[in-house]
């Protein structure tokens, strides 16, 4: 075969009518040198196993002539019969809120497309007005946004014929400090194969690159991280293609952005991934890269009937802690796909402590960093002595640590939580 849309049969070197002096040229010779037939037979002939069947190639046959008419008798008929519902719509989505917010939003389509079974389709992000034209939904669809750093959120049922308005609620974000240290926040897509990659409180004027590396393909990606000057972000997606057709990101990552400042001062920001799929079974526990960070899923807490939902658990080195703060672990973000913030049911988090044995147990608390607020606000926390670990439930997404509500004493063990990063 020369070219797959003039001819009918694979190539055969060496028999007249099966090939030509083009099938060099394509990719099959490149890769095998050798022709079609003689690739099939040397991959998938058994005779050479147990002796159960063998090719029998145009080298031995020649050219056979195909039948003259397809032999459908006594074949089931297949009916085509026409959609009885409803036309996929193309309609406009505006988001309201602050400019700020509704800016580089990700928005994504829950389409129902049938009583138990609904489909997450990534439509991208709103322009700089807040608008998105949302392909392939329906009248009764669902639309799902989340600003770009995950403290504005909001949803929308599609109506056919109107521009339909998606109004993005949350408290309005602090003001950033002078002194406010960088930190990734990693959003998976429902496709399953690519992440939108965002540094928050990133420094002005700088050049930096992301890396993705997925450790199970062996496989890994880069891009350049564009700035938005209103949200003092700078971001990129990244995609990854993956060995085979049917795999996604499941499986263990590991995310660097580094480059130079306005300064020309190196930089450099870590995190390690783990993806999982969530499926509505029964209870789900998901483990973080490093294994201390724990989220257990009730069968409850998984919104229903949506097929391709995702998890992300990501370990970066903690960050936004105040004077008077006690860090005992690196942060943890737990982070749903298709623009979702909330569970529909609490989890579990569980963080392990490995530190000092001395440690007051009783002072040691979970908690979430509140991105509006910036700072970490403590969780109602319940101590494992046997596991030594602490617990909290939660329905939101985002970010988790493990805190000591009393400073230590002083000592010369100074402790430094890192990612250890797989490149």
């Amino acid at each position: 075969m020369d070219y797959q849309y003039n001819a009918s049969e694979f190539a055969m070197r060496g028999v007249i009518g099966a090939w030509t002096d083009d099938c060099v040229q394509t990719k099959q010779w490149y890769f095998n040198q050798e022709s079609d037939w003689e690739t099939i037979a040397r991959l998938f002939d058994g005779a050479a196993a147990d002796n159960t069947w063998q090719f029998q190639t145009p080298a031995q046959t020649g050219i056979l002539a195909g039948p003259s008419s397809l032999p459908l008798n006594g074949l089931p008929l297949v009916a085509i019969v026409e959609d009885d519902g409803e036309a996929a719509i193309e309609t406009t989505v505006q988001l309201e809120g602050p400019p700020s917010v509704i800016q580089a939003a990700s928005v994504t389509l829950f389409a129902q497309r049938g009583p138990d079974h609904t489909e997450a389709i990534d439509q991208g992000f709103s322009d700089r007005n807040g608008r998105i034209v949302v392909l392939g939904g329906r009248a009764g669809d669902e639309v799902r946004a989340l600003s770009w750093n995950a403290t504005y959120a909001g949803k929308v049922t599609l109506q056919a014929g109107v521009t339909n308005t998606l109004v993005m609620t949350t408290i309005t974000p602090a003001a950033r400090s002078a002194d406010a240290q960088p930190y990734l926040r990693i959003l998976p897509r429902s496709d399953g194969r690519s992440i939108d990659v965002r540094l928050a409180l990133a420094p002005a004027g700088a050049s930096l690159t992301a890396e993705f590396s997925h450790i199970d393909w062996q496989r890994s990606t880069f891009g350049s991280l564009t700035p938005t000057p209103s949200t003092g972000e700078m971001w990129v997606t990244l995609a990854l293609n993956p060995p085979t057709s049917n795999e996604s990101f499941f499986g263990l990552g590991a995310l660097s952005v580094d480059g130079v400042d306005v300064a020309n001062q190196p930089f450099l920001q870590m995190a390690n991934l783990a993806f999982y799929s969530l499926l509505d079974i029964a209870t789900q526990t998901t483990i973080a890269s490093d294994g201390l960070f724990e989220v257990t899923l009730p069968q409850a807490s998984i919104p229903q009937g949506i097929d391709n939902l995702h998890l992300l658990l990501a370990e970066q080195r903690i960050f936004g802690v105040e004077d008077g703060e006690y860090a005992l672990s690196s942060a943890y973000q737990m982070q749903l796909s298709g623009a979702m913030t909330q569970f529909a049911q609490p989890v579990v988090v569980t963080l392990r402590y490995s530190g000092d044995e001395a440690e007051p147990k009783e002072s040691i608390f979970v908690a979430r960093y509140d991105e509006t607020e910036m700072q970490w606000a403590p969780l109602p926390t319940t101590w494992s002595e046997s596991a030594e670990a602490a617990s909290a439930a939660t329905n939101e997404t985002g970010f988790f640590a493990l805190f000591a509500r009393a400073e230590p004493p002083p000592t010369d063990d100074h402790r430094i939580f890192l990612p250890g990063v797989s490149r």
